[in-house]
């Protein structure tokens, strides 16, 4: 086992700043109204250098479903790794069309698709091209696996479970720690963003609060003294929870890195 975990630490301390050479950046949120749906883009922006681009460049636009699609396709072409997780679909909080919770989701969006960009396996995967360069997905939406793939698949199956049966337990052992880590983590980051939307709710309502009781105590004369204190103490709790949400934006991005 010390073998296991000294090879493990010396794949997790090289750098692969040079083998990077797909970069995405997720950014402008915006919201479509049609008679048929209402529905909101995200533009994606890739730059690379790997010859097998047709351009060093890539901009378009695509739906949460569109990256549900790629997280589900790069599950099935790809079983033995881990795929990030991706923002929840709905929140119970706030508008999800409305210009925070569409910030909030293009930032996870933002992490989701530099995780992938950084992986030396994820970031080749044919479906992962497709996403950051074909103009529309409905085509791809409806092709069943070709046949040469079909096959591949069968082959990787059948070799992946001579490999797990012929496996040395500690190499058993460490892949369902690695399996389940992955779940946990992934359930941690959900449960974070959401945390934080609550908190950022939370602290709107109170920055609201205080002036709220300043203007009630302007026509209760009698209650004035106790109203003006009530919103100063808000007012330190809003101030309070400005600082709280302002770092857990940053241990967010911290944890997503």
């Amino acid at each position: 086992m010390p073998d296991l975990q000294r090879l493990a630490i010396n794949s997790l301390s090289i750098d692969d700043q040079d083998t990077h050479d797909v970069f995405i950046t997720v950014d402008d949120p915006r919201k479509h109204v049609t008679k048929m749906e209402t529905y909101a883009t995200y533009k994606v922006s890739t730059k690379t250098t790997r010859g097998d681009f047709d351009q060093p460049e890539y901009s378009l636009r695509r739906r949460y479903t569109d990256f549900l699609w790629l997280r589900q396709k790069l599950e099935e072409t790809q079983p033995t790794h881990l795929v990030p997780p991706l923002p929840e679909k709905h929140s119970m909080k706030l508008d999800r069309f409305g210009t925070e919770f569409l910030t909030t989701r293009q930032r996870a969006l933002n992490k989701f698709m530099t995780r992938i960009s950084e992986h030396p396996t994820l970031s080749f995967n044919e479906y992962f091209k497709i996403f950051l360069t074909a103009k529309e997905l409905s085509s791809y939406r409806k092709q069943s696996p070709s046949v040469v793939f079909r096959l591949g698949s069968s082959v990787k199956a059948n070799a992946s479970a001579y490999m797990l049966k012929n496996r040395s337990p500690e190499y058993t052992m460490m892949g369902e720690y690695v399996h389940t880590f992955g779940d946990k983590m992934g359930s941690v980051d959900r449960i974070s963003q959401r945390i934080l939307k609550e908190q950022i709710v939370y602290q709107e309502d109170l920055t609201n609060y205080g002036p709220a009781y300043r203007l009630w105590s302007d026509w209760e004369v009698d209650l004035s003294d106790i109203l003006n204190a009530f919103a100063s103490s808000i007012d330190k709790c809003a101030k309070s929870m400005e600082t709280l949400v302002r770092e857990s934006k940053h241990w967010e991005v911290k944890f997503g890195n």
